[in-house]
């Protein structure tokens, strides 16, 4: 497949305020489903499924609630806005981003590939795998009306939040590749502007006096007396 850089689509169609406030939203419900965890009178691994489940369902609140507040439409569940596809978890119309979450164990490797999570990528994404060996990246970017983005969670026991890496990605419309894949850390960098070059100091030039010669320059004691 040609080379297409889909994090310039990214950030042309996701706003910086919305993946930091979707960032913050699942932190924050990884803090509170181990909490919620720890007061069970369970088996550690019920707790553990049961923190799972927690974490999932308030991360997908975040989702919806990250994307309202940017007022980009979402839901629970429904039709994708601008299409007939009908997905069964929440999901948001950012731009030209069908944005739903994920999870994985392990970053850089593939979700589940879930009814909704496959049908998404099976109609959306085929525009992108199918026109990048035929086009320019410039032109494969322009010919997308909407491309399914896994906004990807992967747990982390060892962390304090209970959240290892969040990463923003793109599947193949056959769900067995990534097109595109960065850590969340990596595309906010891309929103920063580019540093404004230093422009060098202008050359100040001084202006001479006249030429004494040495003999005639007088001790200070001389000055002094005229």
């Amino acid at each position: 497949m040609a080379d297409v850089d889909m994090g310039e689509f990214i950030v042309s169609e996701l706003t910086e305020t919305f993946l930091r406030e979707f960032d913050e939203a699942a932190r924050a419900a990884g803090r509170l489903a181990l909490a919620k965890g720890a007061d069970l009178d369970v088996t550690d691994r019920d707790r553990s499924r049961v923190v799972g489940q927690i974490r999932t369902a308030l991360i997908e609140k975040g989702l919806l609630r990250a994307a309202g507040s940017g007022g980009f439409s979402a839901a629970e569940r429904g039709t994708i806005e601008g299409t007939d596809l009908f997905v069964h978890q929440a999901h948001a119309k950012v731009g030209r981003a069908v944005v739903v979450r994920a999870s994985i164990s392990v970053p850089s490797t593939l979700p589940a590939a879930n009814k909704s999570r496959k049908k998404l990528v099976e109609r959306l994404n085929r525009v992108v795998t199918a026109t990048a060996d035929l086009f320019s990246p410039a032109a494969v970017r322009e010919f997308i009306s909407s491309v399914a983005v896994f906004l990807l969670v992967c747990p982390d026991r060892r962390q304090p939040d209970g959240i290892g890496e969040i990463a923003v990605a793109i599947v193949d419309h056959r769900h067995d590749n990534f097109v595109f894949y960065e850590a969340l850390e990596k595309v906010l960098a891309r929103y920063a502007p580019p540093p404004v070059p230093v422009a060098d100091p202008p050359l100040v030039r001084k202006r001479a006096g006249a030429y004494q010669p040495p003999e005639e320059i007088l001790p200070d004691d001389d000055k002094k007396h005229g």
